[in-house]
């Protein structure tokens, strides 16, 4: 396992993929965070990936953020534990890009609604990546 950085409070923090997929969903939707994950929930948190659009809008406030591009969503589902809800500052929209995001904002863990994501990342920006 890699050394993690310190959690800054105050501060932006990384979010590796790692971490993330290591939650474990279990018998009616119990999921287990990793400790380092709830220790970010509702703090300022950094993540890069790839968006896929919750819907067929070339512009969208919310879209899902997963590690790798998916060329068809049906035959390359990524788990549950891999997929990222991205929930633009209200009022703001993006335009979907095949591009690498960093998408920044503040993580919710969500541990009891199995109708939504596990992961949420609100009030996020969104920019285009090389990294």
């Amino acid at each position: 396992l890699v050394d993690l950085p310190p959690i800054d409070p105050k501060g932006v923090n990384v979010l590796p993929w790692t971490v993330v997929t290591e939650t474990v969903v279990g018998r009616k939707y119990h999921p287990s965070f990793p400790k380092y994950l709830k220790d970010l929930d509702s703090k300022q948190v950094q993540l890069t990936g790839y968006m896929q659009p919750l819907g067929e809008e070339q512009e969208s406030g919310s879209f899902l953020l997963i590690e790798y591009p998916v060329g068809c969503w049906f035959c390359e589902m990524p788990e549950v534990t891999a997929i990222v809800l991205g929930e633009l500052t209200p009022g703001k929209t993006r335009e979907v890009t095949r591009g690498r995001l960093r998408l920044t904002g503040r993580l919710h863990l969500n541990a009891t609604d199995p109708e939504n994501f596990l992961y949420i990342i609100k009030d996020a920006k969104a920019v285009e990546t090389d990294e």
